[in-house]
């Protein structure tokens, strides 16, 4: 994507910054981008964040990068986040699943932290970038598998954007998850918002969602 002028003559490219974007997002070989750096997990993300923006609701990228980035090493950062957040909430369900995969394998690796996707979930879905409701299964798929913790991380990041933007298809159900990976043993996550929700008068999936994950919270 750089300028090319003042590039060496082997290294410049004739075409216009738009050209090599659009050449770059019509890659067919996506899947083995990751391998091209393996142990820099975050510089291959952020080539591949743009792409993966550009198909959640159109074209399919395939499943093999998000196996490539669960693979790969290096530390993790706004571009892993983003990618994630992305493929967690793509049309296709293949894509999807394929995420919580990648989520379920990061998960097991040391000092992993799912944060900073739960963060982005959060801001996309607001800006109706994404479809809260798409992220539901995957999520709910690797608190099957055991990475409780890790979607503890994404729901608890989530929510404080989302729950005082108000009530949106998927948001019941992601505070449902919350409820079912909210640590027994006490934890420091802020909600605001959770306990006027859980208050509300009546009863909805939403508001009884919001009570069951308020009786989870620290006193």
């Amino acid at each position: 994507m750089l300028d090319p002028a003042g590039l060496p003559a082997e290294l410049a490219d004739p075409r216009s910054a738009a050209d090599r974007a659009r050449s770059a997002r019509n890659a067919t070989a996506v899947a083995l981008w990751p391998m091209i750096a393996p142990s820099h997990r975050e510089a291959m993300a952020a080539h591949l964040q743009p792409f993966a923006a550009a198909i959640v609701d159109r074209g399919n990228p395939g499943t093999g990068f998000l196996a490539g980035l669960a693979a790969a090493d290096g530390p993790a950062g706004p571009a892993m986040s983003l990618t994630m957040a992305y493929a967690l909430a793509n049309h296709r369900q293949t894509v999807r699943l394929a995420a919580g995969d990648a989520l379920i394998e990061l998960a097991a690796r040391p000092g992993w932290d799912s944060t900073g996707i739960g963060a982005e979930v959060g801001t996309l879905a607001t800006a109706d970038r994404i479809v809260l409701q798409r992220i539901v299964q995957p999520l709910a798929e690797a608190l099957k598998a055991g990475a409780r913790d890790t979607v503890w991380q994404v729901t608890s990041a989530a929510l404080p954007v989302l729950l005082p933007a108000g009530p949106r298809p998927g948001l019941a159900d992601l505070v449902d998850l919350a409820a079912n990976a909210a640590p027994r043993g006490g934890h420091s996550a802020d909600l605001p918002g959770l306990a006027a929700l859980a208050a509300t008068p009546g009863r909805n999936r939403l508001t009884e969602a919001a009570r069951r994950l308020a009786a989870f919270m620290p006193t």
